[in-house]
């Protein structure tokens, strides 16, 4: 997801917790966290390929901004 989806979806976040999120925005916070599971899951699926497959991979915990590097053994 771009960086201007993600700010997007943070502000869209930001508002239903605060309840001022309109329905308009409700439809549009969900086809985002729509979007961002099927990229987690395609993501989480090359990289279980990629490991099966003995490949070390470094891997970015957007959340925090982390490196945890992980090992194929």
């Amino acid at each position: 997801m771009n960086e201007d989806k993600v700010a997007l979806y943070d502000v869209l976040l930001d508002r239903n917790q605060d309840g001022t999120l309109t329905m308009e925005g409700r439809e549009l916070l969900r086809g985002l966290r729509e979007e961002a599971d099927a990229l987690m899951l395609r993501k989480a699926h090359a990289y279980a390929l990629l490991k099966s497959r003995g490949h070390r991979l470094a891997v970015k915990d957007l959340g925090s901004r982390r490196l945890i590097v992980m090992t194929g053994q």
